[in-house]
């Protein structure tokens, strides 16, 4: 984008060497091990951030087709900016918000008369990129993130602060690029305003806990590039213009400085990266055990056991541990409620039982005080279940409780009053149920069979008599299509967000479960083909008529 190989070679070394992140901030500076420290390593290996890190790599080349884009205007200039924005947005969130605003940012640095016209062109990019990718980033899972983001992982949600300091940003937005405009130079111009916005965000994010976008600290990665990109473009032209020796002098000051950052970084990757094996890990234990005893039924993983239970073992849990993408707020609300007790008092192991087994959990694991698992979420009480759920394995620091239920699989016939109507406001609001547990543990009332044929087919066998339902422990989506005989039957939403299903039959009633997405999964491929097949045309047309 430059067109200045030297400046662009020492941006990547200075990249390849420095994180200004560790420079800036302060946590950021003691979480990676010093002013030098490799924060994007501790990303990667000691926090798992392997999607972001992957984001990163790919950021780049959607900038550059994106600017290829706007400037050119050629068909495989505009075919390239759609797949590398699609790559990003599949890849990483993170690295897609960086996008948006790298996007925003190279529209800006462009002149004012040609503003609007690349506006129009960079959102029709994005939406036909979105387009092509929407089975696999459906507008739903988009909302759910939407909800999830101002909470997962900490609190934030927007406030009066939050939007000052947007205002403050847009402000500083508007300065930044009216100081620049008149530079010759675009690049560094959209350098300018790409590294202010993104150091913006994480400066008032991580000293001042001010999130003008969720998770902002976590920011800093993205600020990084965009810091040594200016730093190194700013510099190059002032270092062209000293004399032959001071460049040498600065030439071997930077190789000195190179080779020992060289020498810090190996020893850092030294002590990061180490060879285990994985079945000696609490997490790798934990997901056997469950697998052993519960056999494929329904468990609720606590701490980091949950992060990679599915990649050890096929056990289906309650939640993964991975927030954002979360459809139903309730299991949110039961898992908070868990792990907290917050004011529960006297009745909290008896409200962490309700909600497992209103979500159908038949097994918990509990670390113990010496656990090698990092989160203990139980650490209030680790006895909390003692007398009350059956142990069925004591690790040597952690606890595997059984949950009784009646049935082995997510199904129960259930009168149509004992159902959950109101969702619960807090954790503690458990009137309705405290009813629903009541009624799926009535042994006056039939136990379904529940056969799970695929992770979007089921067949449930159940008998039923008038005024009851078959509630089905499982979260509701209009996707969701239930039959008996080939003829459709209602299917709704309680208020834990679990599917209820109103079979039209009496006595013995066989009703398919399958997921088929709905209108929603029809529409995102229609418009994935629609897109793909527009954008290939008029690549393919545009090469007839040149030649």
């Amino acid at each position: 984008m430059s067109g200045k190989i030297h400046a662009s070679f020492f941006a990547a070394l200075f990249y390849s060497l420095i994180s200004p992140s560790a420079l800036l901030v302060p946590a950021i500076r003691e979480d990676s091990g010093g002013m030098f420290g490799a924060p994007r390593l501790v990303a990667l290996v000691f926090y798992g951030g392997g999607p972001q890190v992957s984001g990163l790599a790919l950021l780049p080349l959607a900038i550059l087709f994106l600017h290829l884009a706007l400037r050119r205007r050629r068909p495989l200039e505009l075919l390239l900016a759609g797949v590398s924005v699609a790559a990003v947005a599949l890849t990483n969130a993170f690295a897609t918000v960086a996008l948006a605003i790298a996007s925003i940012c190279l529209v800006a640095t462009h002149p004012a008369g040609s503003l609007f016209r690349n506006l129009r062109l960079a959102l029709a990019i994005g939406v036909f990129s979105y387009f092509a990718i929407c089975p696999w980033l459906s507008p739903s899972l988009l909302r759910a993130v939407q909800v999830n983001s101002p909470t997962a992982g900490g609190d934030f949600r927007w406030s009066a602060r939050s939007a000052v300091s947007l205002a403050a940003l847009l402000i500083g937005f508007v300065m930044m690029r009216a100081l620049t405009r008149r530079r010759s130079d675009s690049y560094l111009r959209f350098l300018t305003l790409f590294a202010g916005v993104l150091t913006a965000i994480v400066v008032l994010a991580q000293p001042f806990g001010i999130h003008v976008i969720p998770q902002g600290n976590r920011y800093h990665l993205e600020m990084e590039m965009a810091l040594c990109l200016l730093f190194a473009q700013a510099a190059a032209g002032r270092i062209s213009r000293l004399p032959v020796p001071a460049r040498a002098v600065l030439m071997v000051a930077a190789l000195l400085f190179a080779s020992s950052q060289t020498i810090r970084y190996w020893r850092s990757a030294r002590d990061l990266i180490v060879t285990i094996d994985p079945r000696q890990t609490i997490e790798h234990q934990t997901a056997a055990t469950m697998a052993e005893l519960f056999q494929g039924r329904r468990v609720m993983a606590a701490g980091s056991p949950s992060f990679w239970l599915n990649v050890f073992q096929n056990t289906p849990q309650l939640s993964g541990g991975h927030e954002p993408f979360n459809l139903n707020w309730m299991i949110r609300v039961a898992v908070f409620t868990l792990f907290s007790g917050m004011n529960a008092g006297e009745r909290d192991a008896e409200i962490c039982i309700l909600w497992l087994k209103a979500f159908g959990v038949h097994g918990i694991n509990v670390p113990g005080p010496g656990s090698a698992e990092p989160y203990r979420p139980f650490r209030r009480n680790p006895a909390i279940f003692e007398g009350l759920l059956p142990v069925v394995r004591r690790l040597p620091n952690d606890t595997i409780y059984g949950v009784p239920q009646r049935s082995t699989g997510l199904a129960y016939v259930t009168p149509t009053a004992a159902l959950v109507r109101r969702p619960p406001v807090l954790g503690l609001d458990v009137g309705e149920v405290e009813r629903y547990v009541a009624a799926i543990e009535d042994r006056s009332l039939p136990v379904p069979s529940f056969e799970a044929h695929g992770p979007g087919e089921a067949v449930i066998r159940a008998v039923l008599q008038p005024g009851h339902v078959i509630s089905v422990q499982m979260n509701y989506h209009p996707g969701w299509r239930a039959t008996v005989d080939g003829v459709p039957q209602p299917v709704f939403a309680d208020g834990l967000g679990m599917m209820v299903i109103h079979p039209q039959c009496r006595e013995s009633c066989t009703v398919h479960l399958q997921y088929d997405g709905g209108w929603e999964a029809r529409l995102t491929r229609i418009l994935s083909a629609l897109s793909v097949g527009i954008a290939l045309t008029l690549c393919f047309a545009s090469r007839f008529r040149a030649r």
